[in-house]
């Protein structure tokens, strides 16, 4: 799941900086939100052995500038069942109906992580 956040009243301050500090600062502000997102997606996940909540967290941060996002799921380093657990766990197959257990925890946690996001970056910019 990808979240990207609106951003319109501090682009002014974020435009002053040099790209690579945009990222810097998006980054530390992302980093804040992570906790948030990641607490719905380990109540939501299936629990069989406990693996596949112990490899959910932070897949990669893309884009730059006002186009920074944060994508969370199962981590790159997980195994390939891992990864097929949680995909077929939330898209289901011929034989069982889906969770979309990813969709539900990034609902449940979309306005709490919007919120820390702007604070985080009002704190980052002393506004």
């Amino acid at each position: 799941m990808t979240i990207k956040i609106d951003f319109t009243n501090l682009y002014g301050k974020l435009d002053e900086l040099s790209r690579k500090a945009q990222n810097e600062t998006l980054d530390k502000a992302l980093d804040d939100t992570k906790p948030i997102i990641l607490m719905p997606m380990i109540d939501e996940c299936p629990y069989d052995t406990g693996e596949l909540s112990r490899n959910l967290g932070e897949v990669e941060k893309k884009g730059s500038g006002r186009s920074r996002t944060l994508v969370m799921g199962v981590k790159k380093d997980a195994s390939e069942l891992e990864k097929k657990k949680a995909y077929y766990n939330h898209y289901g197959t011929r034989y069982i109906a889906g969770t979309h257990w990813m969709e539900k925890a990034f609902n449940n946690c979309k306005k709490d992580a919007n919120n820390q996001l702007k604070k985080s970056l009002k704190e980052l910019f002393k506004l």
